[in-house]
């Protein structure tokens, strides 16, 4: 039942489709006491396409928490994640930090399996943030057996106020070195960004592309104490 109602909201989000279709994450989280949605749709030319929704909020410690999931053609996910940070790039001009999650699968067919991840994302920014560079180094752990590797790195680089080039290259452990390349264009200013690309492995034979919305709303949530 808790699938089923999951997957519906999901899949009411498919229509307003998704943002972050990038691997590599920065060391930036959403101001404190604000939420944001992410949410992006992949379409791959193999057929095994899936649509993202991943809502995070930043409450308390400075830490964001987000749990969303994917609706797929071969299986369906839910995530939950934590991410901290030690320094925040968007107050220095760099910052690194740490994220823990696990992804559950819903395969089609198959028996469901857990992803237990981290990663330590840290990013560099020029030029008042219009140049910026990200590295991820990660660790998964495949229902307890698999052991996978990854890496990546990333860039944004600003072509006008708004518009702002995206690109990376992502390697996970048994699977194929992709890159990633795009546009990544704010329709309201700090509040709605869209972003479109196109990837592929470096053999050619993995093509795919993306587009995604990132909503960060500007109001900020306040929590209630109760007093004596």
């Amino acid at each position: 039942m808790l699938r089923k109602i999951i997957l519906f909201m999901f899949c009411m989000l498919h229509y307003v489709y998704a943002a972050r279709p990038m691997n590599t994450d920065d060391a930036r989280i959403t101001p404190r006491n604000q939420c944001q949605i992410e949410t992006w749709a992949e379409f791959h030319f193999n057929g095994n396409s899936e649509v993202w929704a991943l809502p995070g909020c930043n409450l308390f410690w400075d830490t964001e928490i987000t749990l969303g999931g994917m609706i797929g053609l071969e299986s369906d996910s839910i995530q939950f994640q934590v991410k901290k940070l030690f320094v925040d790039a968007d107050k220095k001009n760099w910052g690194i930090g740490i994220a823990l999650g696990n992804i559950h699968h819903f395969i089609v067919d198959s028996k469901s399996k857990n992803d237990l991840y981290l990663y330590v994302p840290a990013t560099l920014t020029f030029f008042d943030s219009k140049l910026v560079f990200h590295a991820n180094i990660g660790y998964n752990l495949q229902d307890f057996r698999s052991n996978i590797y990854s890496a990546g790195i990333g860039i944004e680089a600003g072509i006008t106020e708004k518009i702002y080039f995206i690109g990376e290259v992502y390697y996970n452990r048994f699977d194929p070195l992709i890159y990633q390349v795009g546009l990544r264009t704010w329709i309201v200013q700090d509040s709605l960004q869209i972003d479109s690309t196109y990837g592929n492995s470096f053999d050619g034979k993995s093509s795919f592309v993306s587009l995604g919305f990132r909503i960060l709303p500007q109001k900020k949530i306040t929590l209630m104490h109760k007093t004596k």
